[in-house]
């Protein structure tokens, strides 16, 4: 499916670099508006501030939404094809009042005027792709794919959360609902293909014996319904009631967000502002990462603790405030060797060297250790997973050295990717892609280069600098010109995004649409309808117009032939 998306958008690409022409005002449905106007983002301000604009012209306008409620398609919008808006502005017109063509500035002034209606009448030629190509191709260049507050990738993770605001439910549990809805059998099926939720360390049947320490301790759990399947989840954050906050304040916190869908992240941080609730900017296992306060509106590092801490027989793996003082009954975010790190997966514990390890037969956590000589019950062909939390077959098992744990076949199947680079497998939700393979994120940051042209991580060694695209693959490349006397030039990636033209030796030459696209003309090159580019001036002797087309001379007598014997 991933390729065939791939490949439409492909397919869309090459189309809408194909109109040379014909670029009309942006316009933009209602129902887009309103959903834009509730996003604070430079994304926003800059599509709605083009909006009607008549000194603007696209090769792109009339963008929509995608009205069904299929979250697959969130990230997506429809557009027409400028050049098919004027097409099919003149066929409505002339359908209604007759005449002649209208040319492009009436369209233009057409669509601008009846903008309120314009999406009922023009509703054929509609396309579908991702928010990230819209806007690549609206503003080229304008704002990064991702890592930055004006990013597209933050744009598309709002635009999709203030889509699903509507459709969202929270519910705010405590007491037994708790072990509930940490169990991954309460989780909605798309939770377990690889996801934050669905591979979170406590999601297992024996983890609700952890659990309870939640319970005994008054914390609450946020959980986010899904709308597909019945008294399932598709997120879930603990919250912390009373938290002292750098030996002042007592506040409530939010703690580390576990979701199916990386845009709801936005909706628990919204829910969060709206109570006031500190919550953690990273969603990630780090004490010590910046925590935002809506209140000052900062994020800061911040030293949490919480007081009266009841201890259990065991506890659950904690993402944040980790450390826990048993002579004074406390847990804080701040480390000490002197303290327990409540960072194990098997009920336990690390203090020290040490860890521990919860053991349900005797009902209180022990020493881990494992005598190999005198285990009579050990099974050489088993071995223990740490991902899946319970013992696999040996024969088969795969070893992940990042994340020092065997997996299944299954489990390695449809959670690990194998990386080329790295010689291992890592988990796909912290993999990036790459050209031709995947690595972890901090491997990708250390060793390559990131694309922002093409989304993706290369060697550096491959990639080669353009001064439109950035950096791009130099194994695919053009020599694009800037000017018609081909003094200046800057290397593309070879992707249609360019003019092409065959000189009178046969050779193929490159100019950039935007610099020089206005001096060259589309013409038919035959029957089927194939066009070339030639240059208006230079090449005004091998082609000629006719009823509002044009063909190369070669064609003249069947063209007009053929249209003489139509009349």
């Amino acid at each position: 499916m991933k390729l065939l998306n791939n490949y439409n958008d492909y397919i869309i690409d090459i189309i809408i670099e194909g109109i040379k022409n014909d670029e009309l005002s942006l316009i933009i449905s209602n129902k887009l508006i309103d959903i834009l106007n509730n996003i604070d983002h430079e994304i926003s301000s800059k599509l709605l501030s083009n909006h009607l604009n008549s000194n603007k012209k696209f090769k792109i306008t009339l963008l929509d939404i995608d009205d069904t409620d299929d979250i697959k398609n969130f990230d997506k919008l429809i557009f027409m094809q400028s050049n098919k808006v004027y097409d099919e502005v003149n066929k409505y017109v002339k359908s209604v009042v007759g005449g002649e063509n209208m040319n492009l500035d009436d369209v233009n002034n057409f669509i601008i005027k009846r903008h309120n209606n314009i999406f009922d009448v023009l509703n054929k030629n509609k396309a579908t792709t991702t928010i990230g190509r819209i806007i690549n191709k609206l503003f080229p260049n304008e704002f990064p794919n991702a890592g930055k507050n004006n990013s597209i990738e933050s744009f598309v993770d709002k635009f999709k959360a203030e889509r699903t605001k509507n459709m969202s439910v929270f519910k705010l549990v405590e007491g037994d609902d708790i072990i509930h809805y940490y169990n991954m059998d309460s989780y909605d099926s798309d939770s377990l293909e690889g996801t934050p939720l669905g591979n979170s360390c406590m999601r297992y049947y024996k983890c609700s014996k952890y659990i309870e320490f939640y319970v005994k301790n008054n914390v609450k759990l946020l959980i986010l319904m899904s709308n597909n399947e019945k008294d399932k989840i598709i997120g879930r954050a603990i919250v912390w009631p009373n938290v002292i906050v750098n030996d002042e304040s007592n506040r409530i916190f939010m703690d580390r967000i576990y979701t199916t869908y990386s845009s709801d992240i936005n909706k628990f941080k919204e829910y969060a502002i709206k109570n006031k609730w500190l919550y953690k900017t990273n969603q990630n296992r780090e004490a010590t990462d910046y925590i935002f306060d809506p209140i000052t509106k900062d994020a800061n590092r911040l030293t949490l603790r919480v007081d009266n801490i009841i201890q259990t027989d065991a506890y659950p793996y904690l993402d944040t405030i980790k450390f826990l003082d048993i002579k004074n009954n406390t847990l804080t975010n701040k480390y000490s060797n002197q303290l327990y790190n409540l960072e194990s997966t098997q009920g336990g514990y690390h203090y020290k060297e040490d860890s521990y390890i919860y053991n349900p037969n005797i009902n209180q956590i022990e020493l881990e250790y494992q005598d190999d000589e005198d285990d009579d019950d050990d099974n050489e062909d088993t071995i223990w997973s740490e991902v899946e939390q319970q013992t696999i077959d040996a024969d088969d098992a795969r070893y992940s050295d990042y994340l020092q744990s065997w997996a299944s076949p299954y489990y390695a199947d449809n959670y690990w990717v194998y990386s080329e680079m790295m010689d291992d497998y890592i988990p796909i939700d912290d993999s990036v892609e790459t050209y031709d393979d995947y690595v972890t994120q901090e491997y990708a940051e250390i060793n390559l280069k990131y694309s922002e042209y093409y989304e993706k991580w290369y060697k550096p060694e491959d990639l080669i600098w353009s001064n439109k695209q950035g950096w791009i693959y130099k194994y695919d490349v053009v020599n694009v010109y800037l000017d018609m006397k081909k003094t200046k030039s800057d290397i593309r990636a070879d992707d249609n995004d360019y003019t092409t033209y065959t000189n009178e030796n046969g050779e193929v030459e490159y100019y950039d649409d935007d610099m020089v696209g206005d001096q060259f003309i589309r013409v038919k090159s035959d029957l089927q309808g194939r066009r070339i580019s030639l240059k208006k001036e230079e090449d005004k002797d091998k082609y000629f117009k006719w009823k509002n087309d044009y063909y190369l001379n070669k064609l003249k007598n069947e063209v007009t032939g053929q249209f003489k014997m139509d009349i």
